[in-house]
């Protein structure tokens, strides 16, 4: 199996075969992280393309210090943002980020969407990004432009205000 950083490699030299691959591994968080953002199912399946485009546009310019994983998300958080600010949606909590049969993982036998749904909206990204998506919080402050300190702090602070909710 070749890594991420191979295929983003290949991809940067028109591979679109490693494009793919790359497309099959990451388009379902994708989606799901541009959901979470527009809350539009039609606006979300146009931000994925828009974020594979902008993978291969930009391939050349990716630097490892940041994960594969971490920059597409960023290039999804950003694309998603842009679509907002253009087209005047509003970004509102997370109650409906996925539907269920959208999920692939772990969570979708709790309504963990739910649990998370009381935080700010800042708050309920880092807890994603770093439980779902399963970055680091190095990787969430380069994405979220911040700190890493700061985003401890705030996932810290996030877990507790869960605890005060729930216990």
């Amino acid at each position: 199996m070749v890594d991420d950083c191979s295929l983003i490699r290949k991809i940067a030299n028109n591979d679109m075969i490693a494009l793919e691959l790359l497309f099959k591994k990451y388009r379902n968080d994708v989606y799901r992280y541009a959901y979470m953002v527009t809350k539009n199912v039609e606006i979300s399946e146009d931000i994925s393309q828009d974020v594979f485009l902008k993978v291969v546009k930009c391939a050349l310019q990716y630097q490892k210090y940041i994960s594969v994983k971490a920059w597409i998300i960023q290039i999804t958080r950003t694309t998603a943002l842009d679509i907002l600010k253009h087209n005047a949606f509003s970004k509102s909590n997370l109650d409906e980020m996925c539907d269920v049969e959208n999920l692939d993982n772990n969570y979708t036998n709790f309504d963990f969407l739910e649990i998370i749904k009381n935080l700010k909206f800042i708050e309920q990204e880092i807890i994603i990004l770093h439980i779902i998506y399963g970055l680091r919080h190095v990787e969430i402050a380069k994405i979220l432009f911040k700190t890493s300190e700061a985003i401890r702090q705030q996932y810290t602070r996030s877990l507790s205000s869960l605890k005060k909710y729930y216990y």
